[in-house]
């Protein structure tokens, strides 16, 4: 587990190699003028002042969308709780201690209490956990559920006892934004798949000329609802290339186990002919490139999410793969920054989504951006690459091709019943196949 030392450490190489401004928020405004009173459900003592904010200067507004300025600090020590529900993989043991190493920075700074629990990916513990973390009177309750369905309680829970709640990288079945359940902050998955499509796109132009060529496909977990996305907003981008085909798809599971069968057959069945490969989790990608390593072909290009930091080193800076779009679960400064929001007085958006970057190393200046951010996450054990380490200037979801196939994200262009709209059907088809 990152300690808070340890995040101090971390900011402070970020901030002498100008990746932020500085941890004390200049070049940001730090703290903001509540839009009304404080949200508590006892009366609290005053913060400690003085102190720098969670959130670092390099994240904007564009980032962040939604608060009066960056850089929330609180007005009061307020309690806050959190219930994690499961540490299944690497990204959810990641996504576990960057939340507790955060609430233990706003402890150690401003006085703020916090209160934790671990369900170990079982429904009925958490519900019980949420139940134990509610009778200590928090001020807002943070929480990543185990499974939509079982903790939509935990609306009626939160209802009867007078305490909102946020729900991180998954929400439950209940309306976001109705009584107590104030916000849902998740990454963009259909976004991650646009993203995707579009590097094929790029990396199959820059091969041949044109945007041909022969793909396969190792896909999250089908049936999920994250793998959905990824593999949809792919095709709704290659469905205007009829010369890129999506000649053959196996189901990766988010398990590298599975990935490295699927990639043996695929290069078993079609290695002679692949132009590229991609896969919706990056560790994934790295078993199928040494497959094809093994099996004698070493000309295919990878594209990949997720943003493991190993992949990033291994395969993405030595140009293995031609790019990474990442979901980073580091959710512990955006869940926080919005919830202290929340309660020094101001409206939060009901809907949030995580900031992505889009990693590559086409030209020098993103080159070398990424060799700092790889050299950090060595050198601080980072997984993933958190949001502290900037560069969403230089990694931008920018272009014309993301100007065509996603200028706003779902959210903006009509919520979940427009990414129902525009999914495919069959997000997993073979496609343009002749």
């Amino acid at each position: 587990m990152k300690t808070v030392k340890k995040l101090f450490v971390c900011l402070a190489a970020l901030s002498m190699m100008g990746l932020i401004a500085s941890c004390s928020g200049s070049g940001s405004k730090q703290g903001s003028s509540a839009s009304g009173s404080v949200r508590t459900v006892k009366n609290r003592q005053d913060a400690i002042k003085g102190g720098a904010s969670l959130t670092p200067s390099s994240f904007t507004a564009e980032q962040l969308p939604g608060v009066p300025s960056v850089g929330a600090i609180p007005l009061k020590r307020y309690k806050i709780a959190f219930s994690n529900g499961d540490m299944a993989d690497s990204w959810r043991a990641a996504f576990y201690n960057d939340m507790i190493s955060s609430l233990q920075y706003l402890e150690k700074t401003f006085g703020i209490e916090y209160l934790t629990a671990n369900s170990g990916a079982d429904s009925a513990k958490q519900i019980e956990d949420i139940r134990s973390l509610l009778a200590q009177e928090p001020d807002i309750l943070i929480f990543s559920p185990n499974e939509a369905a079982p903790l939509s309680v935990v609306a009626e829970l939160c209802e009867d006892v007078g305490v909102p709640f946020i729900t991180v990288d998954r929400s439950i079945n209940a309306t976001i934004g109705a009584g107590k359940y104030i916000a849902n902050i998740e990454s963009d998955n259909y976004k991650i798949g646009v993203g995707m499509g579009i590097s094929i796109v790029e990396a199959l132009t820059k091969k041949y000329g044109e945007p041909r060529g022969i793909v396969a496909e190792i896909t999250g977990a089908v049936g999920a609802s994250v793998s959905v996305y990824r593999s949809g907003g792919a095709r709704n981008v290659l469905k205007d290339y009829p010369n890129i085909q999506i000649v053959q798809v196996l189901d990766g599971g988010y398990d590298d186990a599975m990935a490295y069968t699927a990639a043996q057959d695929i290069f078993t069945t079609n290695g002679s002919r692949l132009d590229l490969l991609f896969c919706s989790f990056d560790t994934g990608a790295g078993q199928a490139s040494q497959v094809a390593s093994v099996m004698g072909y070493n000309n295919v290009i990878y594209v990949a999410s997720n943003g493991n930091s190993g992949y990033l080193k291994d395969y993405l800076l030595p140009g293995k793969s031609y790019s990474v779009i990442e979901n980073p679960p580091y959710f512990g400064v955006i869940g926080l920054e919005y919830a202290i929001h929340y309660l020094n007085g101001n409206d939060i958006p009901k809907n949030i989504l995580q900031p992505q970057r889009q990693f590559s190393i086409e030209t020098p200046a993103k080159k070398e951006a990424l060799q700092k951010i790889v050299d950090l996450c060595v050198k601080n054990n980072d997984p993933y690459v958190p949001g502290a380490y900037g560069y969403y200037d230089v990694f931008t979801t920018t272009g014309p091709l993301w100007d065509k196939y996603y200028p706003v994200n779902y959210i903006e262009a009509g919520g979940q019943a427009w990414l129902d709209k525009v999914n495919p059907r069959d997000p997993y088809a073979r496609w343009n196949v002749k």
